[in-house]
């Protein structure tokens, strides 16, 4: 009879310890962490890194842009995209003991791991989220999260409520695909100055300053003589040369070739100068075209007459090809004295 009794006891007692773990992991903190995965704030986040088994892509903030491994600066629509998966992402539901095992075998061997480093976390990731492969809907992805070192126990399937589609796709690594094709980007309403220069001495030498409360002169170089601008001339230019955007970058030509091209006298020289004292530059050359090349008119070519090569301050030891009909309404004078005579 004491044995049954005695027997009775632990079974409540160990029944009443079940109840509570399962009390406590329903309500506490380890829950929570579990299912965590987003980021409230992301104006805090300053980086994050994408890694897989071969390979690594290390975006960062750099005041109003991102840059691609501290080289290229990062497509701003990439970024957002990446900034709101972080914000706005959900648990659709946990995994099921049935395929949680086979799901956490294809997360160790092949998830996409990604670190996210916030102002508050320094060094070490505040969080850190190992993406799967999708559902067989394709409307959930496979994650698994990881806070301070340590692992969730189980993965779980995430998306991003009102979106369809899931969310590997969006954690690419390549280089060329998440570089800017910007040339030069400052915004319009910090640019103190925008200067236009011919080393080459073939074309017009200018600037245009802001001297505050919107008043604008404009100086040619050469003549030495200045106007004022209007506010509605000026505030124009300033936007278009806030954000140039080169064509493509050229990989195939030999680097001899190159060499030679960007050690000659540049035909324009563009400086941007911020409020705060930053430059940004751009120069411009010549694109040679083949012996016996005509224009539409017949007319021979000595170069080509619808692009340029250029190099930047933002795209160092990179050859970029530029389209005259964009950085004409920049780099001629008349893009601020006559703006409709630019590209007739």
């Amino acid at each position: 009879m004491k044995k049954n009794l005695l027997l009775l006891l632990v079974v409540l007692i160990l029944g009443g310890i079940a109840y509570y773990i399962y009390q406590s992991n329903s309500k506490g903190t380890l829950a929570e962490e579990i299912v965590d995965f987003a980021i409230k704030d992301t104006a805090n986040v300053t980086s994050f890194k994408i890694t897989t088994l071969n390979e690594s892509a290390l975006l960062t903030r750099k005041g109003d842009h991102w840059t691609i491994n501290n080289k290229l600066v990062a497509r701003k629509d990439a970024i957002d995209l990446v900034l709101k998966t972080f914000n706005q992402i959900k648990v659709l539901n946990l995994v099921s003991d049935l395929t949680a095992k086979g799901v956490i075998k294809r997360l160790s061997t092949s998830s996409i791991k990604v670190e996210i480093f916030t102002k508050e976390s320094g060094e070490s990731p505040e969080k850190t989220w190992y993406v799967g492969d999708p559902t067989a809907s394709s409307m959930g992805t496979y994650m698994l999260l990881e806070i301070d070192g340590k692992k969730s126990s189980r993965p779980m399937i995430t998306h991003l409520p009102s979106n369809y589609g899931y969310l590997t796709s969006r954690f690419f690594l390549k280089e060329s695909l998440w570089k800017d094709p910007i040339a030069l980007r400052m915004p319009a309403k910090e640019i103190k100055k925008i200067t236009v220069l011919s080393p080459s001495k073939e074309h017009n030498e200018f600037f245009i300053k802001h001297l505050g409360n919107n008043e604008f002169i404009y100086q040619n170089l050469k003549t030495e003589e200045s106007q004022t601008i209007s506010f509605e001339t000026a505030i124009p230019y300033f936007k278009r040369a806030s954000k140039l955007a080169y064509e493509y970058e050229d990989v195939k030509t030999n680097k001899t070739e190159l060499d030679s091209i960007f050690t000659s006298t540049p035909q324009y020289e563009l400086t941007l100068e911020h409020t705060n004292g930053e430059k940004q530059q751009l120069w411009a050359y010549y694109m040679s075209v083949r012996k016996g090349a005509k224009d539409l008119k017949g007319q021979m070519l000595n170069y080509h007459n619808e692009r340029m090569y250029a190099k930047s301050t933002l795209n160092e030891g990179r050859a970029l090809v530029i389209q005259n009909f964009l950085f004409d309404q920049v780099l001629k004078s008349e893009a601020i004295l006559d703006p409709e005579s630019v590209n007739k």
